[in-house]
């Protein structure tokens, strides 16, 4: 008969084991230059550390995660010559964005939690408030309140959240700019169908 505490124990032997298969993961990814998925893939250990309680006396021995990512980031040095920040600070990465299929993703760095989040936006939410924000910079400066609320094609509301995940893309392609405390300017002339196209295209595609 199987006791509550060895219900326990036999749980937190097979979070050690999902922790470790992580950690080979890790450097795995690191090898194939995959330098993205390494702070995902970190912030997933630490998770599992946390509900293990990994870090206990009575918790099955494993390498400290800290060793692991110092490991992985003398590898990406390596690769190329040009020292790089570890993933556990890896918050100065962030944000940083990605397509997948037909969807716009945001990841960014929750200094509360200090893990990673997402959020996402459609392709045709992202193509609509860049028309939003074209429309507007017709007047010079612009501030995001002005463009609210935003609607696609079928009369249905933008939430405002994915509204800022797009604003954020652009300036982090540098095709905005932050002017004054509430206000934003584009830096290009036009921003039309084509470009933002192109600026899909550019975007990192999200590896399967």
């Amino acid at each position: 008969m199987v006791t509550g505490m060895d219900k326990i124990s036999e749980a937190k032997s097979a979070l050690a084991s999902a922790e470790s298969r992580i950690r080979e993961l890790i450097e795995a990814a690191a090898k194939e230059g995959r330098y993205s998925d390494v702070a995902e893939l970190a912030a997933m250990a630490q998770g599992l550390q946390k509900i293990g309680g990994m870090n206990g006396a009575s918790a099955p021995a494993a390498t400290p995660l800290a060793r692991v990512v110092s490991k992985v980031a003398a590898t990406i040095e390596a690769a190329d010559g040009k020292p790089r920040q570890s993933v556990k600070r890896g918050a100065k990465e962030f944000p940083r964005f990605e397509r997948q299929d037909d969807r716009l993703v945001k990841l960014g760095w929750s200094k509360r939690e200090k893990t990673i989040y997402e959020h996402k936006a459609p392709k045709e939410v992202a193509k609509a408030v860049c028309q939003k924000l074209a429309e507007l910079s017709d007047k010079g400066v612009f501030r995001m309140e002005d463009s609210f609320p935003m609607r696609l094609a079928d009369e249905s509301e933008v939430p405002s959240y994915q509204a800022y995940l797009v604003l954020a893309w652009l300036r982090d392609m540098g095709s905005v700019t932050k002017d004054g405390k509430d206000g934003y300017r584009w830096t290009v002339d036009a921003f039309g169908d084509s470009d933002f196209e192109a600026a899909w295209s550019m975007t990192s595609r999200r590896a399967e």
